[in-house]
């Protein structure tokens, strides 16, 4: 993908050479011998910036990623299995990221270090998130399918960015966290019993109380036989967070005059 036209092109360097041999990147690797080491790593930096740019703005794609890699048939994987480098920007699985990443950035970091920088640098999140939602807190969460459902819902993006205004000490990111993988879980719970949600905020449609209730007992891991919660800390703490999620509803809904 052509960073300078916006295109999708088969040959890239001699498209660059073409068509955009006045851009400085591109004087540069032209000014450097052909078949050298250093032309070939000039034109993959221009190549994986146009291929971040397409994966990273949704105007630009339609759902699909392109990767430095291709995975095979065998291996075929969701884009949710791929992350940037964050010095070079190209997308590689994240099983070998780190491996990549120490090579490339010439320096060794920590596996979770190295995820978080990624995330941070894709920032494939909702566009309401906050800059410390997108920064500090969601990069550091593990990568599974509670975390996919988080980053793209709006009311919990909402919630999130609320829980960071008034937690904004460093050591209570861990309790953000917390609060959102659980409000996570309870999503994937309630779209586990009914299919028709969507997303949270389907939820407070008074039709879906019964379905509220049932996900509750799922995440608390109520105990019909003993009339009793085996994690009772979840349905305290989740009553507590759909109280403060329905007025963070009401109040969205004010500012978008519905």
């Amino acid at each position: 993908f052509c960073v300078y036209c916006n295109t999708m092109q088969t040959k890239i360097a001699r498209h660059l050479e073409l068509k955009h041999r006045n851009e400085e990147k591109v004087k540069k690797f032209l000014s450097l011998p052909k078949k050298s080491r250093e032309r070939r790593e000039a034109i993959n930096q221009i190549r994986k910036k146009g291929n971040f740019k397409f994966n990273t703005q949704a105007d630009l794609n339609s759902g699909s990623m392109i990767v430095v890699r291709r995975p095979t048939k065998k291996e075929k994987q969701c884009g949710s299995h791929f992350l940037p480098c964050s010095n070079c920007e190209g997308y590689y699985s994240i099983s070998n990221l780190r491996h990549h990443y120490r090579i490339c950035a010439k320096k060794k970091d920590t596996v979770r270090n190295i995820l978080k920088l990624g995330r941070s640098v894709a920032q494939s999140v909702h566009n309401r998130a906050s800059f410390k939602l997108r920064k500090d807190i969601l990069p550091i969460m593990r990568n599974d399918n509670i975390y996919n459902l988080i980053k793209y819902d709006l009311l919990i993006i909402l919630y999130g960015n609320y829980l960071c205004q008034i937690h904004r000490l460093q050591h209570l990111g861990d309790h953000i966290r917390q609060q959102l993988r659980l409000i996570g879980r309870y999503l994937e719970a309630l779209k586990s019993i009914e299919t028709k949600i969507e997303e949270l905020q389907m939820l407070f449609d008074p039709k879906y109380y019964d379905i509220a209730i049932q996900a509750v007992n799922v995440v608390a891991k109520y105990n019909e036989d003993t009339e009793s919660y085996e994690i009772p800390y979840n349905a305290t703490a989740l009553g507590t967070c759909l109280k403060k999620l329905c007025k963070i509803l009401i109040n969205e809904c004010i500012k978008q005059h519905e």
